[in-house]
């Protein structure tokens, strides 16, 4: 996929730039869950026949879930993209549908507004 439009929440928490792109996976689920980054770790594991090559690749990446539910990877390797481009896993009753992302757009009128949130850390004296 070239020129993905992706927000500024998922360029922040993965540490994107604008532009090329060659660790970046973009995941859709046919029947989205509760918690989408969970069901896509485990659909990862468990993919061709090398469980243990795959639990590394899931524990060695970071994941970022978009707003309109897509789940977006930032593999540690460039090969891994190539490798899961345009395979479909299937978890549960839902499918994954997995695409190499090789460009990103910033999606106009996108905000980070979870990273904007102001956080209050209050610790009680006794």
């Amino acid at each position: 996929m070239e020129n993905m439009p992706v927000s500024a929440y998922v360029i922040e928490v993965l540490g994107l730039t604008v532009g090329e792109q060659s660790r970046l996976i973009a995941v859709w689920q046919s029947m989205p869950s509760g918690d989408a980054v969970s069901s896509v770790a485990r659909g990862l594991k468990h993919i061709e026949h090398k469980p243990l090559t795959m639990r590394t690749m899931v524990t060695e990446s970071k994941f970022c879930v978009d707003h309109n539910g897509v789940v977006y990877i930032l593999a540690k390797y460039d090969r891994l993209p190539r490798v899961l481009n345009m395979r479909m896993i299937q978890v549960g009753d839902s499918a994954l549908h997995v695409y190499q992302v090789k460009s990103i757009v910033l999606r106009t009128g996108s905000c980070k507004a979870f990273m904007d949130i102001l956080v209050r850390i209050k610790v009680p004296f006794f």
